[in-house]
């Protein structure tokens, strides 16, 4: 009998995954309303590794992610003795709701951690730079959601004004790399760290401190070929954390210096600024949906 671990909906995935987490400790961080991001952990007696892994981060692909999560749990978290666990379910739950890509300030969350200021200021993950302010004052934007039919209009006349305007190249581009000057237009990248990557990097901090081993995968879907799996990674492809990725992967590739894989602000960025593991590997992956 072959199990299904998607489901259909927010409330329903993020049951089932509560469900699945009751004999873990489990937080649950309300954001706003019936809007949830659920934390799961599991704590190994030998402080040596962690594995964190993370679904939602754009809402729409949490669907994906939530069911990886649930294969996890049941398939693999039983015979993972010697290595902690931290899933991280619905970063972007109301995306993930209301089957949007980004959170209800129009905000893509992968592209948003660059308002870190480690990241913005360069500042290295020591324990002096802690005592650095992690707030910064900037007007928070919100954008009212309407019809989904109106919706996808507006989404589509501004993709086709983009086109027309700047051309195809420059706005594949700006769905990469993202833009933080139009709040109400595609790849908004945000004017601050949202409320979730502030919550997430609590976890990251909170849960890496004293080990030596830190790996971060975050789960995504629509890039690459249906049902095929690969993987992007900051680790240099000359580093040997990038051949054991391969042993796994047979589609991997390193956001180092690539024009193709690289953009700032994920949330691997994130991680590799905030953990307190002495080594620290991350790992995107993503579900391919292209027919």
């Amino acid at each position: 009998m072959v199990v299904d671990y998607f489901s259909k909906s927010y409330e329903e995935a993020r049951s089932r995954f509560l469900d699945a987490s009751k004999g873990l400790v489990v937080e649950s961080i309300c954001l706003r309303d019936d809007l949830f991001i659920d934390v799961a952990f599991k704590k190994s007696k030998k402080k040596d590794k962690i594995i964190f892994l993370v679904s939602g981060v754009h809402g729409v692909e949490g669907y994906v992610g939530s069911a990886a999560q649930l294969l996890f749990i049941e398939e693999y978290l039983p015979y993972l003795k010697d290595v902690s666990v931290c899933l991280i379910h619905g970063l972007n739950p109301f995306g993930f709701k209301h089957d949007r890509r980004v959170n209800e300030n129009n905000v893509d969350l992968n592209r948003n951690s660059i308002y870190d200021e480690r990241l913005m200021l360069g500042i290295p993950n020591t324990v002096i730079s802690n005592v650095w302010s992690d707030s910064l004052l900037f007007l928070k934007l919100n954008r009212p959601r309407r019809h989904r039919l109106v919706e996808l209009l507006k989404y589509y006349s501004l993709v086709f004004k983009t086109i027309a305007k700047s051309g195809l190249k420059n706005t594949i581009r700006l769905g990469v790399d993202g833009q933080s000057s139009f709040p109400a237009s595609v790849g908004f990248k945000g004017v601050k760290l949202e409320d979730s990557l502030l919550h997430l990097r609590s976890v990251i901090e909170e849960r890496t401190q004293g080990y030596d081993e830190a790996l971060f995968i975050d789960i995504h879907s629509g890039i690459g070929k249906k049902f095929s799996l690969q993987g992007f990674t900051n680790k240099t492809r000359d580093s040997k954390e990038f051949f054991f990725f391969r042993r796994f992967l047979k589609k991997i590739k390193s956001r180092s210096g690539s024009r193709v894989a690289g953009h700032s602000g994920s949330t691997s960025d994130l991680f590799l600024a905030r953990s307190h593991a002495r080594r620290n590997l991350d790992l995107t992956l993503e579900y391919g949906t292209v027919p």
